[in-house]
């Protein structure tokens, strides 16, 4: 199976098994498009971390010469969800603060000592500008004039 040849057979478990696997089905459409999306679910939750994981890890796979993209299935409602955090994201992304999402859609964020899970965009970015007004004012009331490396990015004008 390419799986097992894809990830490594020292990720997946010695009883690695795939419950089902099927081609999604699609509209009749000209002859030339794009190759129809795989839905394949595994038997055991270890591995499909491991798979993910390692996805994550190798972004470039390939499979008898074809480009290969690995996701997990979430329903149309919960993807639309995680979507609404693509702007705070990206402001994230730029303060080069870690974040990661937590299912179904909580945006999880190891920042300056701490572990704060957000529901909403909105309190995301009013986070933000919390953490942004006390880095400044931090700043501003250091006597030796230091910046502390967790403001760095906030003062840059990272938002």
């Amino acid at each position: 199976m390419w799986l097992k040849q894809t990830f490594g057979t020292e990720i997946l478990c010695k009883l690695f098994a795939v419950e089902r696997a099927h081609r999604v089905l699609t509209r009749p459409g000209p002859l030339v498009r794009p190759p129809r999306p795989v839905l394949i679910k595994i038997l055991h939750y270890k591995d499909r971390c491991a798979i993910l994981r390692k996805a994550r890890e190798k972004p470039d796979l390939e499979i008898n010469g074809a480009k290969v993209s690995v996701f997990p299935d979430y329903s149309v409602e919960v993807q639309k969800k995680r979507a609404s955090f693509m702007d705070v994201k990206k402001r994230l992304r730029q303060l080069q603060i870690p974040y990661s999402m937590t299912y179904p859609a909580k945006l999880r964020i190891v920042a300056f000592g701490t572990t704060t899970f957000l529901d909403l965009p909105k309190d995301a970015l009013r986070w933000l500008d919390i953490m942004k007004k006390e880095c400044v004012q931090q700043f501003q009331t250091d006597l030796k004039g230091t910046v502390h490396y967790k403001c760095i990015n906030f003062l840059k004008g990272g938002l």
